[in-house]
């Protein structure tokens, strides 16, 4: 394996950059700590990981995008692997995609899955994969051993290196032969299916689910007959509806006919009263009228009299108007108290009306707290009751699906089993069926046996007969057992004895369900928006107004003698007191009126008797005018008379009222009439009746529709053959199982034989562990002296050190020591292996305990000509690998 080029783009803090290598040799890539070094190599891995597919979103991928910045990361790299020269590439996160293009020998383009696939079979066909994971150095995480003892590649090259070869002429074609039949089997690295024998596994699987197919296909028919059934029922029962709903209907609409002309007759009686209140009206102006005329002409006439003798009279008339003025002073004084009383009565009555409607508040309050309660409680113990419930509408659709794939099975188990009836044509004969002695009678039903299960018959001692079921029908018996234990099971945790005890337990849920919901309709309607608590407090504060309002309210109304001690009070009496309290502050009104009255005629009196002392001087210039006046007054009076007389015009307005009476009484004839029939009543019925009417009709088009659907889909599935098809899924899943078998069988036995071989690889592998220690010795000489030597565990990880006569565990020699073994180690490794099979070593900032003096050792080490492949060095600090001679080198800067 070699690496040409690695690209990254997007990757942790590496926005993009491109590192190119040289094929064989040292390159030593340098720069500061953050700049990237060790982002490429994590991006490498995670590159030729096979589980890091582009789609994955693992903490490892998500770790590669950059802090704050909503990109893909994107890694490409350009390689030689085995013969393939190719470029793989791979963006995550951000519309991810993968790409391969094989450059040589064949060129290839291949993206998405079938370009990973291609390039994990290229990577397990040519890379060595725990030997490119040991030929890796960190100086985190690095301290220990190298661990090879997984590596196939070296484990070939110390074959080759100590002359093992399994001791036999040919062992190699040997290993070689069963390596090929195992891996056509099994895949190399994991030892999973590959080959034939995950394409029968595969081959089975598809078969199977195939007959799931089926199987799903046969449910799906059941069902569709099952929905057509249900169908035609509800479609009968919603014809028969139609013809009800329109008998009400047509009920409905006669009702709001009849309210319609009552409601005609209301208007024009309206009209009618209307009509006649204008002519009352007008006949009673034209009798005031009159009266005003006639009033004119006596006024007129009093005036002159009056100016006759006002000069004679003024002592006289001051002296009247004196006694007046006192007269009236008396009433206004008598006007005045009554004001008073009638104030004191209203405000009383006032109270009274407070005091009922708080009380009507209270009860009202009381009413809504006591059905909140209750509907709370009851709410309470259905919700828990719910909560209880085991069988829910989802459980029991399951039941139920399960119960019709148990009939179905049934029926198909039925249709493809034969019966067998023995009966006896004379006395004597008896038959054993399965263990059971049974007696045959002449005339009598006989012995019956299935087909479908395995039966065995001892006809009268002396004849057997064994009954073995097709393989199809004992599919179908197990697939019905399975079915029947799955049902069983399903009961058993709804702890049901069956089906219908099931379907109790449902119907139990769907009523505490029903019962909840009316309980949580009640609460809503009790509380109408508000809490129990805030209903509660407005209680409280309610019953605190209403103890505050009684103190003020006496025991009786001064005029109604109403109760009005706490507790529920009726609508009429709060009525009846706002009506008193209405009357009251009428009278109230009426005192006001008086003393208003009262109070101008003492004004006008006062006024009067001052005139009057004015009077006599102008009365003789006035009783010329007055007496012209009175007679124009009594000309008009005259003239109007002639026209028409008094007498007729009080006959026109006591006709008029009347009338207007007689009008007013046959339109509340009419009002009542009207409410007699609860006209809104009528229009609601006939709403309902017209929406049920269309709804009914409405349906049943539905339903007809529906019916016609589901009859389309049995013509359908009855014309598809699927319970042929399931039949023939069965027998060709029955045939891909036998071919799996036969698969496996070969398949265990070329995994016996290659772990067999492995084993005796292993005893050999002790043999080769001289090779790759002489050749860690030979390397670390140059740097240790002649003195060095190592100890190798036959897994080939190193365990001691000889130095200077002395010996030292791995795990307890410095940490120096430790990275310089390591590094020695890996160089053996890459010297063992063929070029062609080779793959780099990688040494990430290591060395940084090493002295000086073995650094320059180790330098010449690194750069030795006898190295065939690549040596990748990361460094911060590059002055510790300046002394390999012939180092490539690429510096990284921000």
């Amino acid at each position: 394996m070699r690496i040409h080029r690695i690209a990254l783009c997007n990757v942790k803090g590496v926005t993009e950059r491109t590192l190119e290598f040289p094929d064989t040799g040292v390159v030593v890539i340098e720069g500061p700590n953050e700049i990237g070094k060790s982002t490429f190599l994590e991006a490498f891995d995670r590159l030729l990981d096979p589980k890091a597919k582009a789609s994955s979103k693992a903490a490892s991928i998500v770790g590669l995008q950059p802090v704050g910045h909503d990109v893909g990361p994107f890694v490409e790299a350009e390689m030689t692997v085995g013969p393939h020269r190719l470029v793989f590439a791979k963006r995550w996160l951000r519309q991810p995609m993968t790409t391969l293009r094989v450059l040589s020998p064949v060129p290839e383009q291949l993206s998405g899955e079938a370009a990973q696939q291609r390039m994990d079979a290229i990577m397990d066909a040519a890379v060595d994969r725990p030997l490119l994971d040991a030929l890796r150095f960190a100086q985190s995480g690095s301290s220990g051993p190298i661990q090879l003892g997984e590596s196939a590649v070296l484990a070939a090259a110390l074959d080759g290196a100590a002359g093992a070869d399994l001791h036999s002429t040919g062992s190699g074609d040997l290993l070689e032969a069963v390596e090929a039949e195992y891996r056509r089997y099994y895949t190399a690295s994991t030892g999973k299916p590959a080959g034939d024998f995950r394409a029968a596994i595969a081959a089975a699987h598809q078969r199977q689910d195939a007959v799931v197919e089926a199987d799903r296909g046969v449910s799906e028919a059941a069902a569709i007959l099952g929905k057509r059934d249900q169908a035609a029922a509800m479609h009968h029962v919603a014809k028969d509806a139609v013809p009800a709903m329109e008998q009400a209907w047509r009920v409905a609409q006669r009702a709001a006919e009849r309210v319609s002309g009552l409601r005609e007759q209301e208007r024009q009686g309206a009209q009618r009263v209307a009509s006649a209140g204008l002519t009352a009206r007008a006949a009673e102006a034209a009798v005031r009228a009159r009266q005003g005329l006639v009033d004119d002409a006596a006024e007129r006439a009093a005036a002159a009299q009056f100016m006759t003798v006002q000069a004679a009279a003024a002592t006289h008339r001051e002296r009247e108007v004196g006694a007046a003025l006192a007269e009236v002073t008396d009433v206004l004084n008598g006007a005045r108290d009554a004001c008073l009383g009638a104030q004191d009565d209203a405000d009383e009555a006032a109270v009274a009306v407070k005091h009922l409607q708080t009380r009507a508040e209270v009860a009202s309050l009381q009413d809504r707290v006591e059905a909140a309660e209750e509907a709370s409680v009851s709410l309470k113990l259905h919700r828990r009751a719910l909560a209880e419930a085991v069988v829910t509408p989802a459980v029991w659709r399951e039941l139920e699906r399960r119960q019709q794939q148990l009939a179905i099975a049934d029926a198909a188990l039925e249709a493809g089993s034969t019966s067998v009836t023995l009966s006896a044509l004379k006395e004597g004969q008896h038959v054993v069926h399965n263990g059971q002695a049974q007696a045959l009678l002449p005339g009598e039903p006989g012995v019956q046996v299935s087909a479908a299960q395995e039966s065995e018959l001892i006809i009268n001692g002396s004849v057997r007969v064994a009954i073995t079921p097709h393989a199809d029908v004992v599919a179908r018996a197990a697939h019905r057992d399975h079915l029947l234990v799955q049902l069983r099971h399903a009961l058993d945790e709804v702890k049901a004895a069956d089906i219908d005890h099931a379907a109790a337990l449902h119907d139990v849920h769907q009523r505490t369900r029903d019962n909840a919901a009316q309980s949580e309709r009640d609460l809503a309607v009790a509380l109408s928006g508000s809490t129990l608590s805030d209903l509660g407090e407005l209680l409280a504060e309610s019953r605190m107004a209403l103890t505050h309002s009684t103190s003020g309210v006496s025991a009786t109304s001064t005029s109604g003698g109403g109760h009005h001690a706490i507790g529920r009070v009726s609508r009429d009496e709060v009525d009846q007191a706002i009506h008193l309290a209405a009357a009251l502050q009428a009278k109230l009104r009426l005192m006001r009126t008086s003393k208003d009255t009262a109070e101008d005629e003492v004004r006008r009196v006062r006024d009067l008797h001052a005139v009057s002392e004015r009077a006599s001087g102008v009365a003789d210039s006035q009783h010329a005018a007055a007496t012209a006046e009175s007679k124009r007054a009594k000309e008009r009076m005259d003239l109007t008379r002639e026209a028409s007389s008094d007498q007729a015009l009080a006959s026109a307005e006591a006709e008029a009222i009347a009338a207007e009476g007689v009008a007013a009484a046959d339109h509340r004839q009419l009002q009542d009439a009207l409410l007699a029939v609860d006209a809104a009543q009528a229009d609601h019925q006939l709403t309902v009746a017209s929406a049920g009417l269309h709804e009914a009709q409405a349906e049943q088009e539905r339903l007809a529709h529906l019916l016609q659907n589901l009859n389309g889909q049995l013509e359908i599935t009855a014309g598809e053959g699927r319970q042929e098809a399931y039949e023939r899924a069965v027998q060709v899943f029955e045939e891909a199982k036998r071919a799996l078998s036969s698969v496996d069988r070969r398949a265990r036995a070329a995994r016996q034989l290659h772990l067999t071989l492995q084993r005796h690889r292993e005893r050999a592998h002790a043999s080769y562990v001289a090779p790759y220690a002489d050749e860690i010795e030979r390397l670390g000489r140059s740097l240790y002296g002649d003195s060095f030597g190592i100890v190798i565990s036959p897994n080939l990880v190193m365990t001691h050190r000889h130095l200077h006569g002395a010996t030292v565990a791995f795990e307890h020699l410095s940490g120096g020591a430790r990275e310089q073994l390591g590094i020695v180690a890996r160089l053996a490794v890459a010297m063992l292996v063929e070029s062609d099979q080779s793959v780099p070593v990688v040494i990430d900032d290591a060395l940084g305990y090493t002295d000086p003096e073995r650094l320059q050792l180790l330098g010449a080490l690194l750069g030795g000509s006898d190295h065939r492949g690549q040596i990748i060095l990361l460094t911060c600090t590059p002055e510790r690998y300046r002394a390999i001679p012939g180092a490539a080198t690429v510096r990284l800067s921000a």
